[in-house]
């Protein structure tokens, strides 16, 4: 039997990834691709706002989630970060821009 490989994925990336499997075998698709994790991505961060559809803020903090990419880090050097997004967006959607 193979040696299992074990990631250590944060409880947000498992969601991700079981999002991502339903949209793969809801596609009728056998393999995970990438289009399918960032589908999982998105639908996570859609949950996570309690939005009905994906919006560019939703790719925006997509991005910014993950801050070794080099999106986020450029957003960094500007002090912005996933969280100051996701405040900022809340504020904004609240209508206190």
């Amino acid at each position: 039997m193979p040696d299992i490989i074990t990631y250590p994925f944060t409880n947000r990336t498992y969601v991700s990834l079981s999002i991502a499997r339903g949209i793969a075998a809801g596609s009728g698709h056998a393999d995970l691709t990438a289009a399918h994790i960032a589908l999982g991505i998105l639908r996570e961060g859609e949950k996570a706002l309690s939005d009905e559809n994906l919006g560019n803020e939703h790719l925006l903090l997509a991005m910014l989630r993950d801050p070794s990419t080099p999106v986020a880090q450029t957003f960094s050097r500007h002090s912005f970060a996933y969280e100051t997004a996701r405040i900022h967006l809340q504020f904004v959607r609240a209508g206190k821009s």
